[in-house]
């Protein structure tokens, strides 16, 4: 291999140093990782808080986001894209059908190797599932090729968008963006190629870390190791790298195909690419530093000189190609600061070399040419020419272009060299910060699991939802090595609401749960604020089932408690613990994304500790409640109350035990006493954090007329319509409010 010529070590530490502050010290790449497994994660959870698995569908970050390399959207000044690979896991496909046994219902297909290219297959159907309708070969035709020779149906890879959208979209790029207030406005789902691709129309500014366009692919399993990347593991390795270990670990998860055309068949349309893309990107995990900083170099390279002059024609997946070819075959001593441009070099002259073979080895399946068909004869020499330039250029054109032109305005190659930065002291906040993440998932997720359990149409089958949901959870936790607090956290949530329903069950069926008192809260996994909630969810039962008096004494205790500390909503404290504005971007989206509970001011946005009350606890709530239970019907004509109820209604705990305060003391006939739980709401309706304010309002309002205090209930109930109430319970109010004054004054002006 060419390129021996080292470098000059201060050119070489200099841009290294400067890579460091954008996230890719080793200590920033640690953190990384570990906020990324939570991530994943919290992916993993969501499929099956959704039961994604149930209809046939997992998803996965791929790509950049999936690697942790986003930031090379912050160097190149780009925008970044959003990968996700949707995995058909009701599906399987095999090159040998023997001896295997797929489950009842799941599809399977035999892989027929491509004549032209061996990374490539064609599909059969041997079997076919009981889901995925478009797949079916009786009723889509237009999706297979029936070959008369071998009697046999060949699958289309022109998946059509609806399959590849089957189960919905991961919204989380979508949530970022909206969060961060940078482009929120998406056009309607493209297909492009193997691909549905959704942009964002919503113009960017420059140097500002968003993403413009989230692409998904389907993909179907191969769950054993396909016989042409056998050579992958057997191939004697000098320096260790993948360790055995990790070949053994991965092989066994077998690989993927995914819906693209080879090249250099005639009938494209029928051919599927194997995909090692969830290997990969434990490869790239596996990278020290100095390997990632090459990669993400070589790619800052690509946009420089390629793209612009021959477009994707040298794409990131040659590149990382070649990257991982050069680790493998390179000792340890390359990959370190001082010599990271002769470890780009090295990957450039690999790449000359490729060009002028025509020949790019895949790094699973060493006979498989990444180039083919690439480009004609006549654009070879435009490609080796940019190829060659970006080899003798390098230097040059990283101290062009930013970042690296910037950081030299101010001081020298050997200044900045010699700087050497102390992330020591992020160490130590690496265990803070996880906590945080994983916290404000499992906001995401308790949001995420009481959306779902709202959606099923009957008691038992929410009751059974969070009997196997639990179990679930923490099988899942256990694969990814979570550890037992966070993963108790997680079940603690599981099991508050199977607590919920269980007593719920016994006030729908008659059974007397009276004398429901204070539980025991365990502190390790219900902050003070959560536990709080929890009791006011054992009030709402004991009043549920008609014991105001108790219910009464417990709420009077609770809301004089909450009245004496802050009232705080869960917010992200990255300011707390987090310096520098490239460290907090380059952490915005593992915080941020998955997490819809910010601090900004949506009196819509479902919190961890707000009640929701489900459909079916519906005739044992107060009667202001189940107003709020109405379905909104002011977009489909007149008002009409009898058309059935909404699923769910979240209202802030703290509002819920004021009002029950209230209605207990309607309930005693303790009418000193109901004044004084009227001056309760007007408190809690004055604190700026709460949900649902217009539910706040409306039952201030209502309030207010109990005690016939009209004027007031009336700007209560204003102030609620000015908060976009979500159903007519405003209405209904100010309706009931109007019926009730006019009835006083006819009685004032008409005595009997």
């Amino acid at each position: 291999m060419a390129g021996n010529d080292e470098e000059p070590p201060e050119a070489s530490l200099a841009i290294s140093n400067i890579l460091d502050t954008y996230g890719f010290s080793s200590e920033l790449r640690r953190m990384k990782r570990t906020l990324c497994s939570i991530k994943n994660l919290y992916i993993d959870i969501y499929n099956i808080v959704v039961d994604l698995p149930s209809l046939g569908v997992e998803e996965r970050l791929i790509g950049s986001l999936g690697e942790g390399l986003m930031e090379l959207a912050m160097i190149s000044g780009t925008p970044c894209d959003g990968d996700v690979m949707k995995i058909l896991n009701k599906t399987a496909a095999y090159e040998d059908n023997n001896a295997v046994t797929v489950p009842h219902g799941h599809w399977q297909f035999q892989m027929k190797p491509c004549e032209k290219n061996i990374g490539y297959v064609k599909l059969t159907v041997v079997k076919e599932g009981s889901i995925f309708t478009p797949l079916s070969s009786t009723s889509n035709s237009c999706y297979y090729e029936y070959d008369e020779d071998k009697h046999v149906y060949y699958l289309s890879n022109g998946i059509p968008a609806s399959l590849n959208n089957f189960g919905g979209n991961l919204n989380i790029f979508e949530q970022y963006n909206q969060n961060m207030q940078l482009s929120g406005v998406w056009n309607e789902q493209i297909v492009t190629g193997p691909s549905l691709s959704r942009v964002s129309t919503t113009e960017v500014k420059p140097g500002t870390f968003a993403i413009d366009k989230v692409d998904s692919v389907i993909s179907i399993p191969c769950p054993k190791w396909p016989a042409v990347a056998e050579e992958w593991i057997e191939r004697k390795r000098n320096y260790g790298w993948p360790s055995n270990d990790f070949i053994t670990e991965h092989v066994k998860r077998g690989c993927y195909v995914v819906p693209v055309g080879c090249k250099e068949c005639r009938k494209t349309y029928l051919d599927w690419r194997l995909s090692f893309v969830l290997v990969e990107q434990a490869l790239v995990w596996d990278f020290n530093a100095t390997q990632v900083k090459c990669l993400l170099l070589l790619k800052h390279l690509k946009k420089l000189v390629f793209e612009k002059e021959i477009g994707d024609i040298i794409s990131s997946y040659i590149l990382k190609t070649i990257v991982f070819w050069v680790i493998e075959e390179t000792p340890p001593a390359l990959w370190v600061p001082h010599r990271l441009l002769t470890a780009i070099h090295l990957c450039l002259d690999r790449l000359v070399a490729a060009v002028r073979n025509d020949f790019c080895p895949h790094f699973f399946i060493r006979i498989c040419n990444l180039l083919a068909k690439r480009y004609t004869a006549a654009e070879k020499s435009k490609v080796l020419q940019l190829c060659q330039y970006a080899r003798t250029n390098t230097l040059k054109l990283f101290w062009e272009n930013p970042p690296f032109s910037g950081a030299l305005q101010s001081r020298s190659v050997e200044e900045i060299a010699s700087t050497s930065r102390d992330f020591s002291v992020l160490e130590s906040k690496v265990q803070k910060l996880q906590s945080v993440v994983a916290a404000s998932m499992n906001h995401l997720m308790s949001k995420q699991m009481r959306f779902s359990m709202s959606c099923l149409q009957s008691l038992q089958s929410t009751t059974e939802y969070c009997n196997t949901l639990s179990d679930k959870i923490r099988n899942v936790c256990l694969k990814h090595n979570m550890e037992l607090k966070d993963m108790e956290n997680i079940s603690a949530e599981v099991e508050r609401m199977r607590r919920r329903l269980l007593w719920t069950n016994n006030n729908l069926c008659g059974e007397n749960t009276a004398n429901i008192k204070y539980i025991t809260v365990p502190q390790n996994t219900l902050t003070k604020y959560e536990a709080l909630m929890e009791n006011i969810t054992i009030c709402h039962l004991n009043a549920a089932s008609g014991n105001f008096r108790l219910t009464y004494d417990m709420l009077r205790t609770l809301i004089s408690t909450m009245q004496q500390v802050p009232y705080v909503r869960f917010q992200f404290p990255l300011n707390s613990f987090i310096t520098g504005n490239n460290t907090a971007i380059m952490l915005d989206f593992l915080l941020k994304s998955g997490n819809s509970v910010l601090k900004g001011n949506d009196s819509y946005t479902l919190h961890l500790s707000d009640l929701l009350f489900l459909r079916f606890e519906y005739n044992c709530l107060p009667p202001p409640i189940q107003m709020e239970m109405q379905p909104s019907r002011r977009q489909n004509g007149p008002l009409d109350l009898s058309s059935g109820m909404q699923q769910t209604v979240a209202i802030d705990p703290v509002v819920y035990a004021c009002f029950l305060k209230f209605w207990c003391c309607m309930k005693l006939e303790r009418n000193i006493d109901m004044l004084k739980a009227r001056d309760d709401m007007v408190w809690c309706c004055r604190l700026p954090d709460i949900t649902n304010k217009a539910v706040a309002f409306n039952l201030l309002g209502y309030c207010h007329q109990q005690l016939e205090e009209y004027e007031a209930a009336f700007g209560a109930f204003c102030t609620a319509w000015n908060q976009r109430p979500h159903s007519d319970a405003t209405l209904v109010h100010i309706f009931a409010l109007v019926h009730s004054t006019i009835r006083r004054e006819l009685n004032e002006t008409c005595p009997d």
